[in-house]
């Protein structure tokens, strides 16, 4: 891993044009950009970057002048973790390097720090522009909240259309993450946006659960209307209602 403090924007934008055999050797050797960027930090190289937390901080502070004032010219900070040992004859697909350009708030570009855009690169030297998913968060925590407090907790964000099953789809090209794999077979449309689905990607493996073998448990064969508890009329109400609002 390396830090670049002040890197020049275009010059952070052309790391698709890099292979990345010259990505590598240019980020170990610290040749890589070394006429673009205002400082750069040391090598630092660790057999498990997992868990591991890192601080980063320049030499000599770095004044906002030198950035220019807003739009930038200049990057506060680029951080580029590359994967040691590849081997030439290692997949094309596999990910050997991510470059993240982090924004700091100053007295010029007052925006929250975090990061702004990452790429990936893989060994093919195909880079892609990792883009962010939609998640419904407070609805996850608002039902974490009603579940009583002796049930194993569980961050993962409910299916909005379910409510009982994890969002494991990332639907495309919305990118909203919101739906579980039973709902996403009856669905064309994203719940949320409306956009129709093109495509899409897991996020999680789907949970594997025995039928409800409760009361109010929904048979599979259909019931006659009298025939069935409020639990589920209920049920069936909605998934009416749903298939009339273009949900299913």
């Amino acid at each position: 891993m390396r830090c670049y403090w002040g890197l020049n924007c275009s010059a952070y934008h052309r790391c698709n044009e890099l292979r990345w055999i010259d990505l590598f050797e240019g980020g170990v050797d610290g040749t890589l950009w070394s006429q673009h960027t205002l400082e750069q930090g040391e090598l630092f190289q660790s057999d498990s970057c997992e868990g591991l937390r890192f601080r980063a901080v320049p030499c000599a502070p770095i004044e906002s002048s030198k950035l220019g004032n807003s739009p930038r010219q200049r990057l506060p900070l680029v951080v580029v973790m590359m994967r040691d040992g590849v081997s030439s004859n290692c997949e094309d697909t596999q990910v050997v390097a991510l470059l993240s350009a982090v924004h700091i708030a100053d007295d010029v570009c007052k925006m929250d720090t975090g990061i702004v855009t990452q790429y990936m690169k893989q060994a093919s030297g195909r880079t892609c522009a990792l883009q962010p998913l939609y998640v419904p968060m407070e609805e996850a925590v608002g039902n974490q909240d009603a579940r009583s407090s002796n049930e194993p907790s569980n961050p993962e964000p409910l299916c909005v259309v379910c409510q009982a099953s994890s969002a494991t789809h990332a639907l495309l090209p919305c990118r909203h993450t919101c739906v579980c794999g039973a709902c996403f077979s009856k669905l064309d449309a994203c719940p949320m946006c409306r956009r129709r689905i093109i495509s899409f990607f897991m996020v999680g493996e789907e949970s594997r659960t025995e039928p409800d073998s409760s009361a109010d448990a929904v048979d599979e064969a259909p019931r006659p209307w009298r025939d069935m508890g409020w639990g589920q009329r209920l049920w069936r109400l909605n998934d009416r209602l749903n298939a009339w609002v273009g949900m299913y």
